[in-house]
């Protein structure tokens, strides 16, 4: 009785200390450190706020988290499958433990995953729920494409094409502000028209004067000087 207190008392003193030095290395940014620590105290929440922090490290910390999964064996590595499982349950946690799971598979073969008692339990729930995740993935990033035609619908959104596109130029000269100027200036009956390209298009022809031929009513006007040819249609009329 004596002997196994003083085991369990050396047991406890040693399980303290690695709990101290846990804390030690996550206050000090040994993330690499804390994860392993973690998995030997079997803690699944500091090993997930040391995998939190590795991702949120960039390239260093995806190399620290990319190690970690070569590297870890036996028992340990039967705990971090259990907690890749249970992080993969919550959608808060999806994407670390996604991280860590296709860390586990581009180091570990299936035969090697296979071999550690206890890690096929864990199958069945890792591909239902990593199933679940990517349909909603998916999902969003669909929704995103209806987003975009939205935005793009009123204006607010702009291709590359369009954002690299050079700045339209001048807008070519309006016809009534042309027709304006001419008629201001008096130099001749005819406008020269503009076309809505800026090529200038025919001439129209100069309007005929109209004079009055002095009979009693105001309305009698001298159509004399009409040509022939463009009172055909009243011509005709009058001789039938």
């Amino acid at each position: 009785t004596a002997e196994a207190a003083a085991e369990e008392a050396a047991a406890n003193a040693s399980r303290a200390g690695a709990t101290q030095e846990l804390s030690n290395a996550a206050a000090s940014g040994q993330h690499d450190k804390a994860a392993r620590l973690a998995l030997k105290l079997n803690h699944p929440h500091a090993l997930l706020v040391a995998v939190k922090a590795m991702i949120a490290n960039g390239a260093i910390g995806c190399a620290q988290l990319e190690s970690l999964a070569a590297t870890v064996k036996g028992v340990a590595l039967l705990r971090f499958v259990c907690a890749i499982k249970a992080w993969n349950s919550n959608a808060r946690f999806c994407d670390p433990a996604q991280r860590c799971l296709a860390a586990l598979l581009r180091h570990r073969s299936l035969r090697e995953l296979s071999g550690v008692k206890g890690v096929k339990d864990h199958v069945a729930s890792l591909k239902a729920y990593t199933t679940r995740h990517f349909a909603r993935a998916g999902r969003l990033v669909r929704g995103t494409y209806l987003l975009d035609v939205a935005l793009a619908g009123m204006g607010v959104l702009l291709d590359d094409e369009e954002k690299s596109a050079p700045a339209p130029s001048a807008p070519p000269r309006r016809l009534l502000a042309e027709m304006a100027r001419n008629w201001d200036s008096g130099r001749d009956d005819s406008v020269p028209m503009v076309g809505a390209l800026g090529a200038p298009a025919k001439q129209a022809a100069a309007l005929p004067a109209l004079r009055t031929r002095g009979g009693d009513d105001e309305d009698d006007f001298d159509l004399g000087h009409f040509s022939e040819d463009d009172d055909d249609d009243g011509g005709g009329g009058g001789g039938g």
